[in-house]
């Protein structure tokens, strides 16, 4: 009994994702999807290196201004 009820999830289950499949690939709606998620993908990646490049510079321009400023900064820890 439980093995059928097993097999039988297995079935519904594959059938359920092969139908998804098969309508994303042939409807224009999971062709944008993909589209806008690769999008937002390379946005993403975009922005990281950009944040990551503008953060040392934001930290040299604010470590500048604070010795002109006077203020004594502690050593760097690396």
């Amino acid at each position: 009994m439980m093995k059928k009820r097993a097999t039988d999830f297995c079935l519904n289950f594959s059938h359920t994702l092969r139908s998804t499949l098969e309508r994303l690939v042939h409807e224009e709606s999971g062709q944008d999807l993909v589209e806008y998620s690769l999008l937002v993908a390379l946005i993403s990646l975009i922005a990281t290196a950009a944040m990551s490049h503008l953060g040392d510079r934001l930290e040299d321009t604010f470590a500048y201004i604070a010795r002109l400023l006077g203020y004594q900064l502690p050593p760097d820890p690396n």
